[in-house]
């Protein structure tokens, strides 16, 4: 158990670091995509624009779990 108790925490915080850069790159392949859409598919933009948000929230949150570590 103290073996686990010690390497939990920088595991716990390896997942997280890897979450974060990959919430990184989605958010801007979403950036990019919004900022192709506008023109050509408007009617798309407010979905797009939702997803982005939410996709924001669940950044911030593994931000902040990571922090806690």
């Amino acid at each position: 158990m103290d073996i686990k108790s010690a390497i939990s925490p920088s595991i716990s915080n390896a997942l997280l670091e890897s979450c974060e850069k990959g919430e990184d790159e989605f958010k801007e392949t979403y950036k990019n995509i919004l900022s192709d859409s506008l023109n050509e598919y408007p009617s798309l933009v407010d979905l797009l624009q939702d997803q982005l948000s939410q996709q924001l929230e669940a950044h911030q949150k593994i931000k902040e779990l990571r922090d806690l570590q």
